[in-house]
């Protein structure tokens, strides 16, 4: 509705408003026959409060060291021990890398400034990244621990590393492999490589 200079409306205080807009919303045609009182229940905030625009969330991941984490079955926050649990196709999205696996526990500092640590378990996959677009580094273990303050993230249990034509294997269970969010790989046990021509 337009509010002309001189007009009424314009001249009524915020709850005279609503009631004139009530008025004129079920004049004509009202083919759901509501009256005025059912706009205006319609219109109530809670303790008068304006209305708010629910807006979605953005799709930006933040910081470089901001986690976006999505879990399909449950998600759980233990206060005592500052611990949230995430589980079912688990997906985890920041800057630096991309994972998915079963389970994700974040683990948070004691003084409520961030994360301390995360842990992922179960078919456990990451994708590294470069500013946001994937780096050519992936890698797959049943567990990795992300350290975010050291930029890193450590895989075991059987982990395997890809890049390009080249793939590091652990040769032993007990074999770590580390992935830099700098770039940087480190495979700390035995293990080989297969580089294809």
């Amino acid at each position: 509705m337009e509010v002309k200079k001189g007009d009424e409306l314009g001249e009524k205080s915020l709850p005279e408003k609503v009631v004139q807009l009530a008025k004129d919303l079920t004049k004509g045609e009202n083919p759901i026959g509501l009256s005025v009182d059912d706009v205006l229940d319609l219109t109530k905030t809670e303790d008068n409060l304006p209305f708010i625009k629910h807006e979605p969330p953005s799709s930006s991941a933040g910081g470089a060291s901001d986690l976006i984490i999505s879990a399909i079955k449950q998600t759980d926050f233990d206060i005592g021990s500052s611990k949230m649990e995430f589980s079912g196709d688990v997906q985890i999205k920041s800057p630096r890398f991309a994972m998915r696996c079963d389970r994700f526990i974040v683990h948070l500092k004691q003084d409520g400034s961030g994360i301390s640590y995360g842990e992922g378990l179960g078919n456990v996959f990451i994708r590294m990244r470069n500013e946001g677009k994937p780096s050519g580094h992936e890698g797959f273990a049943n567990r990795a621990i992300y350290l975010p303050e050291e930029g890193q993230l450590t895989l075991s249990g059987w982990p395997k590393i890809r890049e390009q034509q080249k793939e590091h294997v652990a040769a032993t269970e007990g074999t770590k492999m580390v992935l830099y969010t700098d770039g940087r790989v480190k495979t700390l046990g035995r293990n080989r490589t297969i580089i294809s021509n």
